[in-house]
């Protein structure tokens, strides 16, 4: 016989029962176990006929009731050979089979590596040894065998893996051991090893378990109680559904649990203290409502277990709240008889047990008022059963106690205490006890207890995070009933709103409270010169300015809540002039939020609002919307955000709107307004890499052209005694030679703004602009088509390549002059000094490669203005072009002069047939 044999030899030699007894009990409980294996598909013993195992074999194994490998693992090879005659070679065979099939699950799935099969083979032999002991009922060490596996698992978890099932199996009877060192230490390994376990294993095992649980609560012992609430803590942290079938039963075992306690010795507070976390999470899954959230996130395991537990949820959440009701009495006994040990300081298994049992509390009359289980007869029985408790608020509260420690936990009971005093406020009619509560609430918001310690700040403001809620309730109904305690309440909450850290929890229930605050504050407080209220929205304001600056580049949930709240803040300061005077003075410190200018020529920096989500922006721009005016700084800002590369048409066009909102002098200066649109055309970012446009398919262009027919639509309206404004800023920015888009877009503004003659243009922009646009001229017709000079008939009729030109045209129709100038710097543009010295006759000239390029680039041009000059014969705005025979003729003479230099550079035939058909074109217009 191999190793193992020996082994299992050697365990058998330690039976101090009779053999049979000692068997019957071992195959009763791993009978129980290979029930439960017959769901582990992936270790069926039937995967054994793959390893050469004979079929008739496994079926001998099968009607013995062996199903999976991991069974067959954990039976003695002695009592394999009583299966049907199976032979000791069958019975070596099969088990190492089984081992094989294992270790390729283990090695080859699990971990991914390849572990020497001897280190494997170990680890498995010794975890079957110690279930195999742990199962034996005479075993007298079943300690030492559960550390044992507790160790195998911390160093080998992935390999042993396939065994954890049949490990909280074995776990499960242990729950309600009288040995307490053996229970506890069940707990541990079950903790380490329950992860390991696939989901589906997972949601039976809690299930099973929860029977041993069950039981387990019923015991004599209040240890062995206390046990199985631990456990009943970690399996519904693991599987909350099954609080739909035993919720009731798990309140009613509190209920004699806490029946049972007559006194608080060691023992018992350890008992206590172990058992109120289970109860906590029973209240807190009942609270959250996330029983039914929980199950629909496991998907089908879930709505399998929902429909399985239909009916019996129904039943066992029939009378719940009275349930809950009952046990109030009893924890309230157990504070009260804990509470007087604690004299001037409080050990941790105390202050342990008193938090949690007042959390407790708290949960319970939290389920309550969710459940509209307390009214008008509820509500002061409730109350009643709590009196014994208030009784001791505030519970040993000194503001110069000399142990730091022992204060913290003091007050992070009177917390508790308050806030449950609040939950319950409606149905409690005592003065006194109101009175010692908001003495309270007011000295923490203030900081008045500023001996807490670093170490308890967390749970001193998750608790005054907690209060913070009914504060602002209290505030809105003392301002209604002109209590002078609640009126002191409103600079305390401001104070603590102030001081709290951004992003922090009572920062984000401070902002909450206000939110809540404002919907009601007109109806709460008369807005009086130097009131209150008056003073705490100042502070709110600055506040809220600085935290969206502080926002970053990251925005969240709390980015969007403190913009809700500032629109709050500027609904309520509309309706008030003293309120409305600081709301619209924080638009200084807000004009960073756009973007932070920068000195001429600095890259841009964005502000936070450029990363706001959609509607979070549309939010903030309806805050703009209630300042009653802008100002320079932050009209900057949003021309600075409006000319970004990222920024979206949607959202520019409604940043227009805004401003266009703004249309009186007073609410915008005119000198800002124009500053703003103007500079808004000349600089918005628009490229294009090829010289032809789509403009009904191109969107960039499509924006720019829909925000010019905007702008000038507004420009219209305010144009009046501004037009000089409106021409100086528009020529100012085209002069600055923007980008050929943006300079097309500048000058339908001054079409638009210059469209009934005589145009207002004065003297000074004419000469400024006539250079300027014969450029631009000879740019855009270089951007129309061969097949669209034909069709070009009237200025109704654009065709894509005439965008550019058409705004020209329209300003040579009202403005002659302008015209007359444009074709005189045209004219000057077609020849050089050079070529008048070369075609003079006078002296000798060497012709160089560089006239010969300069010359046919005068040809170029002479085509280019040509070409300009027949569009513009075609425009009926312009009339006849013989009106500027003289200018035309400056043109012709020009070209002349470029003729004749053929004298001196010999031109082909083409290009002297080019230079005969600009002069023969020329000529026709010019007559």
């Amino acid at each position: 016989m191999n190793e193992d044999v020996e082994s299992e030899e050697s365990v058998n030699q330690l039976q101090l029962v009779p053999a049979d007894m000692v068997m019957e009990e071992t195959n009763n409980h791993m009978q129980l176990i290979e029930e439960e294996d017959m769901i582990m598909e992936e270790e069926s013993i039937d995967k054994l006929i793959s390893q050469d195992i004979d079929a008739d074999d496994v079926k001998k194994l099968l009607d013995a009731g062996i199903f999976t490998c991991n069974s067959l693992l954990l039976q003695a090879k002695k009592n394999l050979t009583r299966i049907n005659d199976l032979s000791e070679e069958t019975v070596d065979k099969i088990w190492e089979a089984a081992e094989k099939h294992l270790r390729k699950s283990v090695v080859g799935i699990a971990t991914g590596s390849q572990m020497p099969d001897e280190l494997l083979e170990s680890n498995i032999t010794a975890l079957r040894r110690h279930l195999k002991l742990i199962s034996w009922p005479p075993h007298p060490n079943k300690i030492d065998e559960l550390r044992a596996i507790e160790s195998l698992f911390q160093k080998s978890p992935a390999e042993l893996k396939p065994y954890s099932y049949i490990l909280v199996e074995t776990l499960r009877g242990l729950v309600n051991n009288e040995d307490g060192q053996l229970r506890n230490l069940a707990y541990d390994v079950f903790e380490l090893v329950f992860p390991y376990l696939d989901v589906e294993d997972q949601q039976m095992l809690t299930r099973r378990m929860m029977g041993s649980i069950l039981n387990a609560m019923q015991h004599s012992k209040l240890d062995i109680q206390s046990t199985s609430f631990e456990f009943l803590n970690h399996i519904l942290w693991l599987n909350p559904t099954l609080l739909l079938s035993d919720a009731k039963k798990i309140f009613q075992n509190y209920k004699d649990f806490f029946g049972k306690i007559l006194y608080f010795n060691k023992d018992q507070k350890t008992n206590l203290k172990v058992s109120l976390p289970g109860l906590i999470r029973c209240l807190s899954h009942l609270v959250k409502n996330d029983v039914e959230n929980d199950l629909l996130d496991k998907g089908d395991i879930g709505e399998r277990l929902l429909h399985a537990y239909e009916d019996d949820s129904f039943m066992s959440f029939n009378g719940l709240s009275r349930n809950m009701k009952d046990l109030i009495p009893l924890l309230v006994d157990s504070f009260q008889r804990l509470i007087p040990s604690a004299t001037e300081w409080l050990d941790e298994p105390t202050f342990g047990c008193l938090t949690s049992i007042l959390h407790c509390i708290d949960l319970i009359v939290i389920y309550l008022k969710k459940t509209k289980d307390l009214n008008s007869q509820s509500g002061p029985e409730v109350a009643a059963s709590l009196e014994n408790l208030f009784h001791h608020f505030p519970i040993h509260l000194v503001t110069n106690f000399l142990d730091k420690g022992s204060n913290d936990k003091f007050l992070e009971l009177n917390f508790f205490i308050s806030k449950i005093f609040l939950e319950l406020k409606e149905w409690i009619f005592l003065n006194s006890l109101l009175e010692k509560c908001l003495e309270f609430v007011e000295s923490a918001l203030l900081g008045k207890f500023c001996q807490v310690s670093e170490s308890a700040n967390t749970v001193w403001e998750r608790h005054l995070s907690q209060l913070i809620p009914f504060v602002s309730k209290l505030i809105l109904h003392g301002a209604n009933n002109n209590s002078n305690r609640a009126s002191r309440l409103l600079p305390a909450f401001t104070h603590i709103f102030t001081v709290s850290m951004p992003g922090s929890l009572l920062k984000w229930t401070c902002l909450h409270a206000i939110k809540d605050m404002l919907s009601h504050i007109h109806e709460s407080f008369p807005f009086q010169e130097k009131s209150e209220c008056v003073k705490a929205l100042d502070a709110w304001m600055l506040e809220l300015t600085e935290l969206l600056l502080k926002i970053g580049y990251n925005p969240t949930d709390y980015s969007l809540l403190v913009i809700q709240v500032l629109h709050g803040m500027g609904k309520v300061a509309v309706k008030d002039s003293l309120l409305r005077h600081s709301y619209d003075n924080i638009q200084y410190q807000l004009h960073d939020f756009f973007c932070i200018l920068q000195e001429e020529g600095e890259p841009i920096l964005y502000g936070p609002f450029l990363f706001l989500p959609k509607d979070t922006q549309e939010l903030f721009l309806c805050c703009v919307e209630y300042f009653s005016w802008l100002d320079t700084p932050i009209l900057d800002s949003l021309l600075c955000f409006c000319i970004t590369l990222d920024i979206d048409p949607d959202m520019l066009f409604r940043i227009i709107e805004v401003l266009n909102s703004f249309n009186t002098a007073t609410q915008m200066r005119i000198e800002d307004y124009v500053n703003f649109f103007i500079t808004l055309v000349s600089k918005l970012n628009v490229y294009y890499g090829v010289v032809y446009i789509d403009l009904k398919n191109d969107a960039p262009q499509q924006t720019l052209k829909k925000l010019i027919d905007v702008i000038c639509s507004n420009m219209t309206q305010k144009k009046g005694d501004n037009y000089l404004l409106v021409e100086k800023k528009t020529i100012k920015e085209i002069l600055r030679k923007r980008s050929f888009h943006n300079a097309a877009c500048l000058l339908r503004i001054l079409v638009t703004m210059d469209s009934e003659p005589p145009s207002r243009l004065s003297g000074e922009s004419i000469i400024s602009l006539s250079y300027y646009v014969s450029e631009f001229l000879m740019q855009a017709v270089k951007r129309v088509r061969e097949d669209e000079y034909e069709k070009y008939i009237h200025y109704d009729q654009i065709f894509p390549g005439f965008y550019f030109l058409e705004p020209c045209f329209s300003l040579f129709s009202q403005c002659p002059e302008l015209l007359s100038n444009a074709l005189k710097a045209m004219a000057s543009t077609i020849t050089y000094d050079a070529l008048k010295t070369m075609t003079s006759g006078i002296g000798f000239y060497l012709v160089s490669e560089d006239d010969r390029k300069e010359m046919r680039n005068c040809l170029t041009r002479a085509n280019v203005i040509t070409s300009v000059i027949v569009l513009m014969s075609k425009d009926i705005r312009l009339k006849s072009m013989s009106v500027f025979k003289n200018e035309i003729n400056y043109i012709i003479d020009e070209v002349h002069l470029l003729q004749s230099s053929q004298q001196v550079i010999s031109f082909t035939d083409e290009e002297r047939h080019a230079i005969q058909f600009i002069l023969d074109q020329l000529r026709n217009i010019s007559e």
